[in-house]
C-alpha cells in the first residue's frame, strides 16, 4: 500500500516546502485520527487494514501510514496536522514500534470518472479551503500551462484529466535517479518536461501536482 508521511504544502517552482503548522497533539497511546482537508468523505465503502511499524534504525518522528488513518497506537503524543501530515511528539529510536489502523476507500477508474470534475463538485467553502492547494508558483511557464491545458481539454472527470497527463509523462520522460540538476533560476517542471526530460519521483510528482 502507499503510505503518507512527509506532506508539502508550498511550491516555489524549485523547492516543496512543509508547513510550519505543526497541528494538534494528543495523548496516546490510542489516538482516533480525523480525516485531513482533501480526504476522502465518510460513508465511501472501505475495507480496514492494520499496519505495524517496527523501525529498524533511529528515524526523525514522521509517522507512515496507509491512506487513510483513523487510528494510531503509539507511545506518547501524535500531532496531527490539517494535511494529514502525522507526527510522534518525540524523534522515534530505533526498537519503536507503532500501529496505524485505516480504513482503504473501495474505489474503481469507474467510481472515480463518476464524480466528474471535481472542481465542479466544490462549495464555496470548499474551493476556499483548497484555494491555496491550487495555486502555481509565478515561474510556471506559458508552455507547461498550455501543455496541462491541450492534454486535459476534453475530458469529463478530474480523474480523467490526471490520467491524460500520467499517460503523457510515461511516453515523454524517463525515470533516472541520476537526472540533472536545473540550472539556477530555471523552473524545474519545465525543465523536466521539456529539456532535459529525465527525473525521479520528486521531479514527476512535481509535473504531476
Amino acid at each position: 500500500d502507499f503510505w503518507r508521511g512527509q506532506t508539502f504544502g508550498t511550491f516555489d517552482g524549485r523547492f516543496w516546502y512543509a508547513d510550519e503548522d505543526p497541528g494538534f497533539a494528543s495523548p496516546g497511546p490510542d489516538v482516533f485520527v480525523e480525516p485531513a482537508v482533501g480526504d476522502v468523505p465518510g460513508g465511501i465503502d472501505s475495507d480496514r487494514f492494520v499496519q505495524t511499524y517496527y523501525l529498524r534504525v533511529d528515524l526523525p518522528n514522521v509517522v507512515f501510514a496507509a491512506y487513510r488513518p483513523t487510528r494510531v497506537v503509539i507511545d506518547g503524543a501524535l500531532w496531527t496536522r490539517p494535511d494529514g501530515a502525522l507526527r510522534s511528539g518525540v524523534v522515534m529510536t530505533a526498537g519503536a514500534v507503532y500501529t496505524v489502523v485505516s480504513e482503504r476507500p473501495l474505489v474503481t477508474d469507474e467510481a472515480l470518472r463518476a464524480v466528474g470534475h471535481i472542481d465542479e463538485q466544490l462549495g464555496r467553502l470548499d474551493r476556499e479551503v483548497l484555494a491555496r492547494h491550487l495555486d502555481v508558483p509565478a515561474s510556471t511557464t506559458q508552455r507547461t500551462r498550455a501543455l496541462a491545458t491541450q492534454l486535459t481539454s476534453g475530458t469529463t472527470s478530474t480523474y480523467d484529466a490526471i490520467m491524460a497527463m500520467q499517460t503523457w509523462l510515461g511516453q515523454h520522460v524517463e525515470y533516472d535517479l541520476d537526472a540533472p540538476v536545473p540550472a539556477a533560476g530555471t523552473d524545474a517542471v519545465d525543465d523536466f518536461l521539456f529539456e532535459s526530460e529525465r527525473g525521479f519521483c520528486e521531479q514527476i510528482a512535481s509535473a504531476l501536482a
